[in-house]
């Protein structure tokens, strides 16, 4: 259970460290109309407007480092990153339905939408296993 955390934090991170993101990165704020100094302000903002915004910046991520088509996130993809940045967790087949679990529960004809849902069912399942790991610590 502890390299399933591991491996869920580690995949998010991951997604963004391909060779591109630091061009998808910049690429995508300034798409979106942001700086870099502007970026804490918008993680903060809770607001309807600012989940959107944000959501739609992780969706133009995820489009230029080949996560996502569209509004389709390309699991085959998602599987290489697993392999990838998994290569010796012993858990690796229950990660992998995890991400499954998350990537069909995200579908939605907005891209916006589904790398919303995307990250909240990988929120979701990390503090789940977190849960499981140390109940009654976490709410």
């Amino acid at each position: 259970m502890k390299d399933i955390i591991l491996v869920l934090c580690t995949l998010y991170l991951a997604s963004f460290a391909v060779v591109r993101a630091d061009e998808a990165r910049t690429s995508c704020l300034q798409e979106a109309g942001v700086t870099i100094e502007n970026v804490p302000s918008i993680a903060r903002d809770m607001s309807d407007e600012g989940i959107r915004r944000r959501s739609c910046i992780i969706a133009c991520m995820m489009q230029k480092v080949g996560l996502m088509n569209g509004n389709m996130i390309d699991m085959e993809r998602m599987e290489q990153l697993i392999d990838q940045i998994t290569p010796n967790v012993v858990n690796v087949n229950e990660l992998r339905q995890s991400v499954r679990q998350c990537v069909e529960s995200a579908a939605n004809d907005d891209q916006c939408v589904v790398a919303q849902n995307l990250v909240t069912c990988a929120q979701d399942q990390v503090r789940n296993a977190f849960r499981q790991l140390m109940p009654g610590t976490f709410v």
